[in-house]
Formats: structure tokens, C-alpha cells, sequence
């Protein structure tokens, strides 16, 4: 890991105009994508970008130049539940470390000097009980790091390290590309409002209902770090943990929808980001 500031100083002497900060949020996350595919469509395109967990992963995949359909077809084709990913006997349901294969098919390399723009993916070292902050180096390690779900997924075991989900300290990592950006845009996928007792009708159900509330209040700050705050309210009935081909869709719409909406109520923040894009 690097000094941040020194990070973004090595690729671009001059300050990053737009930068975008990317939450967790499991399968929700596919509305990230389709948020970046009105983006695209706008002409708005980002130079730097943060995000934790699927926030990281979705932002790994635009900072290398793949389009939200190609990154929504990686999700569709990737087994997570497959019997061959589980970990018997270890610290998760699902071993982390066997998605490194997936992984390389679309990143190589394997290091953050492989992108196109600058990235920071959050993560949790569970050891010494702080954030682990990436930027260079093992680009699938920190990306597997950042979206290991405690419970659910194993902790990335590397550096003598044990890192798990970015989200159990920070789930909106704007604050790490602040200063480095003239403009940040935070999209948070998790909408906290009242649930009824029916909603929560699984043990995931109740682990992602829990996992939200606990990272609330790191968000709210978070936040405060953002010129413009993007929450899809669409999406607060959407499963965390549904990855089926036709939800994973489904939800990529809502983003898209949400995003277009959105913009069509407030053209001078779209024309803002479009002349920050430039």
C-alpha cells in the first residue's frame, strides 16, 4: 500500500476532476452498473474511483475500461454458489480465494497498474482491527479482501494478513479520494428504512439487515465527503445475496431507471458532470 496522495500524484500531477465512490452491497450492486450505464450514455465519465466491496469490484472492472453490460455479463456467468466455491470447515460458507480464477480472465495481471484510471478498494484487517486501504500491488487479493462478507464468505488470507468485507468499517469510501477530486459522486445502495417483520424471511435476510444498520452511521460520514449523493431507493427490497441471472438484470435496471429519473429532475447537476467529464 502507498500514501494515497503520492498515488494519484504518480499518475496525474493535476487534481482529479470527478471522482466516484462506490458502496457495498452484495447483489444490490448490479444497480451500480446500471447507474454507470446511463453515465455512459450521458457522455459522464469518471477519472477516479474508490469503492468497498461489490462497490470495489464494479469499480475495478470501469477503471479498466470494461462497460457496465460487459461487468453485468461477468456477475451472470460467475458460479458464487457453485458447489465447487464452498469451504468446508473453514471461516465461511464460500472460500474466497477460489474466485481468483474468475477474476483473471478479465484482469491478467493481477495489479492496479492495469487500469486505466486510479482505484482505491477498501477493506477490513481483522487482526489489528482497522481499515487496509489498496491502491497498488495484488489487484484480485485486495478486490477478494474488500468483498469477503463475514459469515458468509472467508477472509482473504495474504501479507501475513487476514482482510475481510470493507464494509464492517467503511462502506463508502468517498473520504479516500476527497482530496484528490474537485467533485466526488457517492452512490450508497443501502436505503435504511422501516421493514416489516415479513420482509426478513431468511438467515441472509437478517445478516444483511444487520450488516446495514451497523455500517450506518460510517456512511452518514462518508457521506459529507460527496458534492452529489446518489440512493436508489428502488432497491430497498432487493436481496443482497440474490445473484440469479434474471434478478442480477432486474436490478441493473432499477439503477438505470433510478439514474435516469433522477437526472431528468435535476438537468444541471447532469450538465455539471457532464462538464467535469470533459
Amino acid at each position: 500500500m502507498t500514501n494515497i496522495l503520492n498515488f494519484f500524484d504518480q499518475e496525474n500531477k493535476s487534481l482529479k476532476r470527478l471522482g466516484l465512490a462506490l458502496s457495498g452491497g452484495g447483489a444490490k450492486g448490479m444497480a451500480h452498473l446500471g447507474i454507470l450505464q446511463f453515465f455512459r450514455e450521458e457522455n459522464v465519465n469518471f477519472h477516479a474511483v474508490s469503492g468497498t466491496s461489490i462497490g470495489a469490484i464494479v469499480g475495478a472492472f470501469y477503471c479498466k475500461g470494461y462497460t457496465p453490460l460487459e461487468t453485468l455479463d461477468f456477475f451472470k456467468n460467475t458460479s458464487f454458489f457453485s458447489f465447487d466455491k464452498f469451504s468446508w470447515g473453514s471461516k465461511g460458507l464460500i472460500d474466497s480465494s477460489k474466485f481468483i480464477d474468475d477474476f483473471k480472465k478479465y484482469f491478467p495481471e493481477n495489479n492496479f497498474s492495469e487500469l486505466e484510471k486510479p482505484l482505491v478498494v477498501c477493506a477490513t484487517d481483522i487482526l489489528e482491527g482497522k481499515e487496509a486501504v489498496f491502491n497498488n500491488g495484488k489487484l484480485i487479493e485486495a478486490l477478494l479482501s474488500s468483498a469477503a462478507f463475514p459469515g458468509m464468505i472467508s477472509p482473504m488470507e495474504w501479507n501475513d494478513k487476514l482482510y475481510a468485507d470493507g464494509g464492517i468499517l467503511n462502506n463508502l469510501p468517498a473520504s479516500h479520494i476527497r482530496h484528490e477530486c474537485e467533485y466526488v459522486v457517492g452512490i450508497k445502495l443501502q436505503p435504511i428504512e422501516h421493514m416489516k417483520k415479513s420482509d426478513i424471511n431468511s438467515t441472509f435476510d437478517l445478516l444483511a439487515r444487520v450488516y446495514e444498520l451497523n455500517g450506518l452511521s460510517t456512511e452518514l460520514r462518508e457521506m459529507d465527503h460527496c458534492d452529489l449523493a446518489l440512493v436508489p431507493k428502488h432497491l430497498l427490497f432487493v436481496s443482497t445475496f440474490n445473484v440469479k441471472s434474471e434478478d442480477l438484470e432486474r436490478t441493473f435496471e432499477l439503477g438505470y431507471e433510478y439514474a435516469r429519473e433522477y437526472f431528468s429532475a435535476q438537468q444541471k447537476e447532469l450538465d455539471n458532470l457532464k462538464k467535469r467529464s470533459e
